[in-house]
């Protein structure tokens, strides 16, 4: 089972619905190709770790891991390219 079909089970709350806001938003359009590549690796990881059987609290626990490490690693290096990121 693919993570993102998690999405339809946390979609119900606003609090959800500003996660799932905030990981499209993680998504970069644009010259951020790698930036995106490494995201989608770190979310194909979780379901390695998880297991198919991921519970849709466990999904979003880490999603919201992901989000903040993600803000965390821009607000420590302000200025640079996304491309660089890492996890």
């Amino acid at each position: 089972m693919q993570l993102i079909s998690y999405f339809s089970f946390i979609k119900s709350t606003r609090r959800d619905l500003a996660l799932c806001q905030s990981l499209r938003l993680a998504l970069v359009t644009g010259v951020h190709s790698v930036y995106n590549t490494k995201v989608s690796l770190e979310l194909h990881d979780i379901i390695t770790k998880k297991g198919q059987n991921i519970t849709p609290q466990v999904a979003e626990e880490e999603l919201i891991k992901l989000i903040n490490k993600i803000k965390v690693w821009i607000n420590n290096n302000p200025g640079f390219n996304l491309n660089n990121i890492t996890f």
